[in-house]
């Protein structure tokens, strides 16, 4: 979510493809843009792909 409320924030994105949602007892700016939430989920789910083995050979490397 913090992703998108940089976009529309630095109006990288016109602000009427964006919507409020209630998440974590805030309002939140949501992309409504398809292609925009296909790209950060792509994006994402590869971050998380690099970061979690990372942090998993980081903690399994403290172990020994």
């Amino acid at each position: 979510y913090g992703i998108n409320s940089i976009l529309y924030q630095r109006g990288i994105y016109p602000p009427e493809t964006f919507t409020r949602v209630q998440k974590y007892g805030l309002t939140l700016l949501v992309s409504t843009d398809p292609e925009l939430k296909k790209y950060l989920n792509t994006v994402l789910a590869q971050v998380k792909g690099e970061i979690i083995p990372q942090c998993l050979i980081n903690y399994s490397s403290h172990l020994k």
